[in-house]
C-alpha cells in the first residue's frame, strides 16, 4: 500500500513539472526554450532562416532601434493548408529573445509579446505570424556589448494543443532555429569570441611546456653547437623524464 501511495505521488509531482511546459508553449516559451524549442520534434534541420533587419552595427546611448525578425521556411506545408476549415489552428510561428549587456526589447504591439523567465517571447495573439517588428532600447552606456539571442519556430498549425481540430499533426511538422546577433555601443572595445575555460587552461599548459623545452634544448645546444643533435638532446632529456629518483632529477 505504502509503495502504491509513493508511486501515485511521485507520478502526480512528474505531472505538475511538466503541464506548465505543454500548456505555455502556445503562448510563449520560458527559459527551458532558451537552448531551443526542443520539445517541437521537426527540430533544428536548418530549414527554417530567422532573418534580422533593421539592427544597427554600433548604437548610441539610449538611443531606441526599430527591427524586425522574419521567420523563413519555405519547405514547410501548413497543415490542413492553412485553411481553418480543414482543422488549422491559425498558428504559424513563435519566438523568444533574451538580452545579455543590457537594454531591453518589446514588440511595436504589445499584445504580441510578454516576458517571460527574462525573456521576452510571444503570446496567443503573437503566435498567428511569422514576422513581428520590435523595438531595442539601447543601454545608457555605449561601452557596452549587447548579445542577441533569436529563437525562432516556424510551426505548421496542426497541434491540438494550438487549437487545431481534427486528428492534427502535433509538432511533427514544427522546425526552428537559432540566432545570436551581437550589437557593441558607439565607444565599446572590440570583443573577440571567448574559449571554454578547460580549452584555454591546457592552451596555457601546453604553452608553458613548450617555452621550458625549447629554453631546455637552447641551454643544450649552447654547450656542444658542433656535435647537437635531437637524439643527442632526447638521450640528454630522457633520464629526467622517466626516472623516479629524485636525486638524479636534481
Amino acid at each position: 500500500m505504502r509503495r502504491r501511495v509513493v508511486g501515485i505521488l511521485s507520478l502526480l509531482l512528474v505531472a505538475l513539472m511538466l503541464v506548465p511546459q505543454f500548456s505555455a508553449l502556445p503562448g510563449g516559451i520560458g527559459a527551458a526554450g532558451n537552448a531551443g524549442c526542443s520539445c517541437h520534434a521537426g527540430g533544428d534541420d536548418g530549414s527554417t532562416t530567422i532573418l534580422v533587419e533593421g539592427l544597427p552595427e554600433t548604437f548610441n546611448a539610449s538611443e531606441t532601434y526599430v527591427f524586425t525578425v522574419t521567420l523563413v521556411n519555405d519547405e514547410m506545408t501548413l497543415y490542413g493548408n492553412g485553411d481553418p476549415a480543414q482543422g488549422w489552428s491559425g498558428v504559424q510561428g513563435g519566438f523568444r529573445i533574451v538580452l545579455e549587456g543590457g537594454g531591453s526589447v518589446t514588440t511595436i504591439d504589445p499584445s504580441y509579446s510578454q516576458v517571460v523567465d527574462g525573456g521576452l517571447t510571444h503570446t496567443d495573439d503573437g503566435n498567428k505570424f511569422r514576422s513581428w517588428d520590435f523595438e531595442f532600447q539601447a543601454p545608457v552606456s555605449d561601452a557596452a556589448t549587447v548579445e542577441m539571442t533569436i529563437i525562432g519556430n516556424a510551426v505548421s498549425g496542426g497541434a491540438v494543443s494550438g487549437g487545431a481540430t481534427g486528428a492534427g499533426d502535433g509538432t511533427a511538422n514544427d522546425y526552428w532555429n537559432v540566432q545570436t546577433v551581437v550589437v557593441p555601443g558607439l565607444n565599446a572595445e572590440a570583443k573577440g569570441p571567448s574559449a571554454p575555460p578547460l580549452v584555454i587552461l591546457l592552451t596555457a599548459v601546453g604553452l608553458s611546456l613548450s617555452i621550458i623545452l625549447l629554453g631546455t634544448m637552447w641551454v643544450f645546444y649552447r654547450r656542444s653547437p658542433e656535435t647537437f643533435t635531437v637524439g643527442s638532446f632526447w638521450s640528454y632529456l630522457k633520464p629526467w623524464l622517466t626516472t623516479t629518483d629524485h636525486k638524479e632529477v636534481g
